[in-house]
């Protein structure tokens, strides 16, 4: 690994710290991979909301969800999913991953292809790939190093090459008007936690608070996943217990998603507004839609979406720290 690589880790890595004592400082709870009341078969399911956001509007609960594949639902689970109001699923999965695993929607719901990668598997630094082109004698240590930094390369290859997903699912949730949504894809982790990420960043959501959703879903990984690294991990050496947190919702690739959106776009509206191919009246129509405007802060009403208005993702009151 470079000298430049090694360094650009350990700077998320500080980074990341510094936003879980945020995190912390705000109270926030571990959360649950699969919330209570979830739809039965529903995996690493919970909702979006309940959070304040711009001039402290909070975000209301029970307009956007998110979860992993909908293949286990059960006839049960897709009632309780309709009873919830959802009549939109936006899935992010690509047309393998959905054609291994359909989605068998009701009469209620529709179901919104917003691929997120073509191939099956999606990006390989959320594979066992990475660790199969390692070459023998590599360390347990270099090959943790060497996904952590794959999976980051990942989350910004997504923001590059993708922003019409992004900018795909803040329209439909714009258009939608607070009528109830899902966003999903294998796992529920990856692709939408970042895509959740950008759409509460979206209506001023604070950083601390993306985060803890994010980190929500760090335990959300199948033992059939686990079982495909089985084998690479025994061979390389690596304790499983060392790799879950980077297998799972790791938040120094959130943070170096971030990056690539102010590099792409110079804020979360002007990536989205930008190569996301979203109008700033979509952007209007996804806060109202989103923020409930009667929680908001007295005389302190959300502002018209302007340009590079919202979280450059640092912690509230702290300088942006390279």
């Amino acid at each position: 690994m470079s000298e430049v690589a090694t360094t650009v880790g350990q700077d998320l890595a500080r980074r990341a710290e510094r936003l879980m004592r945020a995190v912390v400082q705000a109270k926030a709870s571990s959360g649950a991979v699969t919330a209570p009341g979830s739809p039965q078969g529903a995996v690493n399911f919970r909702g979006v909301g309940g959070v304040p956001g711009l001039g402290g509007a909070v975000v209301r609960p029970g307009v956007v969800f998110r979860s992993g594949s909908l293949d286990g639902l059960t006839p049960l689970g897709w009632e309780q999913l309709t009873s919830l109001g959802v009549r939109t699923v936006i899935d992010l999965r690509s047309p393998a991953e959905s054609t291994a695993a359909p989605t068998r929607p009701t009469e209620h719901q529709e179901v919104v292809n917003l691929p997120m990668w073509q191939e099956p598997t999606g990006a390989a630094a959320f594979t066992e790939e990475v660790f199969e082109q390692l070459p023998p004698g590599t360390s347990a240590a270099e090959a943790l190093r060497i996904y952590s930094d794959a999976k980051v390369a990942g989350y910004k290859a997504m923001i590059r090459t993708f922003p019409r997903v992004f900018g795909g699912a803040v329209s439909i949730l714009a258009h939608l008007a607070g009528q109830p949504a899902l966003v999903h894809c294998t796992a529920g982790k990856d692709r939408t936690g970042l895509v959740c990420a950008v759409v509460l960043a979206a209506v001023g959501v604070g950083e601390a608070e993306i985060v803890e959703d994010y980190l929500c879903s760090r335990d959300g990984i199948s033992p059939e996943a686990i079982e495909r690294y089985r084998g690479s991990l025994q061979r390389l050496g690596i304790p499983l217990a060392e790799f879950l947190p980077l297998c799972g919702a790791y938040l120094p690739a959130l943070i170096g998603a971030f990056d690539e959106i102010a590099l792409v776009g110079g804020s979360v509206e002007g990536y989205l507004c930008g190569a996301g191919g979203v109008s700033l009246a979509e952007l209007e129509q996804l806060r109202s839609a989103l923020l409930d405007p009667g929680t908001a802060e007295q005389g302190n009403v959300p502002s018209p979406v302007r340009h590079g208005t919202t979280t450059s993702f640092r912690p509230r009151g702290a300088a942006h720290e390279r």
